[in-house]
């Protein structure tokens, strides 16, 4: 799923009640049950937010796609050329 805001990760405060990885105690959990894991929400490390109302999932511009779907046939142009010739192989001498 993708999130409108990604995991954000900061710098930590202190150690002892703002570390990420030493707060989550894992002991007693396997692949069956790791669904029950709770990770924390601090400052030093956001958990993401997924898409919703307030938070569209955007939707490019045509002129994007249009950048992207050039971009696309000009890689795929090269590739085929029959006198296509790598960057690494014009490089030796």
């Amino acid at each position: 799923m993708p999130f409108a805001i990604p995991m954000v990760w900061g710098e930590q405060k202190n150690h002892l009640d703002d570390c990420y990885f030493c707060l989550i105690d894992i002991t007693g959990f396997s692949a069956k049950n790791k669904h029950a894991l709770v990770y924390p929400d601090l400052d030093s490390a956001r958990r993401p937010i997924p898409h919703d109302i307030s938070l569209p999932i955007p939707i490019p511009k045509p002129q994007q796609i249009k950048i992207v779907s050039d971009m696309v046939e000009d890689v795929y142009a090269d590739s085929t050329d029959a006198n296509y010739v790598p960057e690494d192989e014009l490089l030796e001498p």
